[in-house]
């Protein structure tokens, strides 16, 4: 059988020191052999190497919530009003009128840049906070029912009658622990998009500041537009 992949896509599995697995629940794996089925126990048993707390935390405090901000983004947002006015400080004393003018608003891009890569950082931050919120109370649910079933099966067995509704029992527990597991696999999967748009961002903003801090050393201001506005058409050009 597949397991449900609630780990990273390059195999590295989510952090953490296994949860408690109560002992009753191994009784599934005898469960689950009589009755000619898949073991649910090794899924429950992945689903336990998921470690909210740190999940939790590296959203709050490494990538920040829509609620709180954290060190990075106030940080990308200060270098971003430093970096503006550094360069327009810069050129005030060479460039007037018109020069001036057109370089502004071509600076001030780049903090909108800047500003729009760290509201990347808070979508991050919810979805690392929303994977331990939703999994955890489907924990003590799967835990719960597994005991359950536990219970009913083992006192039915040999009973020629509760081959099918035991049988029915496990793999319906089954399929919570799968959508459970694809749930959490979703919540992760959304967050790779993101991280690619915070990367190229990254990488627009390096350009933006690089043609923008070459114009700075420049004595005066282009005539030609062309020659130093972005070359491609985006957002900030």
């Amino acid at each position: 059988m597949t397991y449900p992949p609630i780990w990273h896509e390059r195999g590295r599995r989510l952090p953490g020191r296994p949860r408690e697995i109560p002992a009753g629940v191994h009784g599934l794996t005898r469960a689950a052999k009589y009755f000619n089925v898949d073991d649910p126990v090794p899924w429950i048993h992945e689903l336990s190497l998921i470690d909210s707390d740190t999940l939790r935390r590296v959203g709050e405090d490494v990538w920040g919530t829509a609620d709180r901000r954290s060190p990075s983004d106030t940080h990308l947002r200060e270098w971003a009003d430093r970096l503006v006015e550094q360069m327009l400080v810069e050129v005030a004393g060479r460039w007037t009128g018109q020069a001036y003018a057109d370089f502004e608003p071509y600076v001030r891009t780049i903090k909108r840049a800047m500003e729009d890569e760290a509201e990347h950082f808070a979508v991050v931050g919810d979805t690392l906070v929303a994977v331990p919120d939703e999994f955890e109370a489907s924990w003590v649910e799967i835990i719960q029912w597994a005991l359950t079933v536990v219970g009913i099966v083992l006192s039915e067995i040999g009973a020629a009658a509760a081959i099918v509704a035991g049988a029915g029992l496990i793999l319906a527990l089954i399929g919570l622990i799968a959508t459970v597991a694809s749930t959490i696999a979703q919540y992760l999967g959304s967050v790779q998009p993101r991280l690619d748009a915070i990367a190229k961002a990254h990488t627009r903003i390096d350009d933006l500041v690089g043609l923008g801090t070459a114009l700075n050393k420049q004595p005066e201001f282009p005539t030609n537009r062309s020659s130093w506005a972005p070359k491609t058409a985006d957002r900030y050009s």
